[in-house]
């Protein structure tokens, strides 16, 4: 948090990529000053790498865009460099989500259209208040009047609008988190209720809201999940979005319903909630990473399974870029090997990572000066 009760103008100007490099880079160098490096060439010069995955992925690979005299090597992993230059469908996002959920569990994208086509025509009658509240209960969602439903719900049709939303929302969240593959992830826990033929509408929406809830409560009185209003001020990460402008909507060939990607109303809505008034190129034109043929020193990695694969490179765009692809990985899996036992495609990534970085190493030595 850079300033208490930062004002829209304050946000416009530090919730940014180009701040966050350049902090980055602050940090670098009082580092390096810290640890005695002398400059580039020397015998006590430090070599830098940066590391990072998704958004982080992103920082990491235009640090060494921009910053070439300070980081001499780069890691970003699932990147997601297309989303944000704009070369991609701004469908690519939910269409991957489905076809992963078909590759890994037939019938899943049709059984959740299916459960989600009926939540809609089952919410449609109600209008009153009370009919709309008891309906959330059956649900599971914002379930009594201590925590009533948020003012934008005014009707079933919202309610069921709201849920198809979250679902969408929570499908990607935990396709990014689908490593190692099993049937033991949350992806594919929610694969498995929606084809349970056993369960009613209701209870399988109920179903995918206890598993998806954070923190876990057996008190369905208190429960709001995701469609309370937030009471904790600015989002970061949206004001953030308005400055990347990544161009997310959903098309015919997903297990949801179409939404197109509207960019005249995204900007609006970043002008009245931030003050950003952001034209979505100027972040390209910006950094200029939309041509990566002449980068050098740059490791962008991808899982197979993720749901962002998509929009990342998985060719090297020239000769100094190394591009991998993990045939099990999910989102940037091969940065959390910490937490479960890996596969056999991750752990092989970590060695050729560790010879590459060796190598990379060696070649700063090797260069000299600028």
């Amino acid at each position: 948090m850079p300033v208490e009760n930062p004002t829209k103008k304050q946000i416009s100007e530090l919730v940014t990529p180009r701040q966050a490099i350049q902090d980055s880079i602050t940090l670098i160098q009082a580092k390096q000053d810290e640890l005695g490096c002398g400059p580039r060439g020397s015998p006590t010069y430090c070599p830098v790498l940066t590391i990072g995955g998704s958004y982080a992925g992103l920082l990491s690979t235009l640090a060494r865009v921009a910053y070439p005299n300070v980081v001499d090597m780069a890691y970003g992993a699932g990147p997601c460099l297309f989303l944000f230059d704009h070369s991609a469908s701004p469908y690519s996002y939910y269409e991957q989500i489905t076809s992963v959920a078909q590759r890994m569990s037939p019938g899943c994208p049709r059984a959740v259209h299916e459960t989600l086509a009926d939540v809609k025509t089952r919410l449609a009658p109600y209008h009153k208040k009370d009919d709309i509240l008891s309906a959330a209960r059956e649900y599971g969602v914002c379930a009594n009047h201590k925590n009533p439903l948020p003012s934008y719900i005014e009707n079933g049709a919202d309610l069921a609008q709201q849920i198809i939303i979250f679902n969408s929302d929570m499908f990607g969240d935990s396709g990014m988190d689908n490593y190692p593959p099993s049937p033991d992830t949350k992806f594919m826990q929610a694969c498995t209720i929606f084809k349970d033929e056993s369960k009613s509408t209701p209870e399988k929406i109920r179903a995918y809201f206890e598993l998806m809830e954070e923190p876990k409560t057996t008190d369905d009185e208190q429960r709001c999940h995701a469609f309370q209003e937030s009471s904790d001020g600015i989002d970061f990460w949206d004001a953030l979005c308005c400055q990347i402008v990544p161009m997310i909507g959903r098309s015919n060939d997903t297990m949801w319903f179409p939404k197109p990607f509207d960019v005249k109303a995204y900007q609006k809505d970043c002008q009245k909630d931030f003050g950003i008034t952001h034209d979505v190129d100027a972040f390209v034109h910006e950094f200029g990473f939309d041509n990566l043929s002449h980068q050098t020193r740059l490791l962008l990695t991808n899982g197979v399974n993720d749901v962002w694969y998509p929009v990342s490179y998985l060719e090297p765009p020239g000769d100094g870029v190394v591009v991998m692809n993990f045939v099990n990985g999910a989102h940037h899996s091969e940065l959390t090997h910490q937490l479960q036992a890996d596969t056999p495609d991750i752990e092989m990534g970590h060695k050729e990572i560790s010879d590459l970085v060796e190598t990379w190493l060696q070649q700063v030595r090797e260069e000299g000066p600028n």
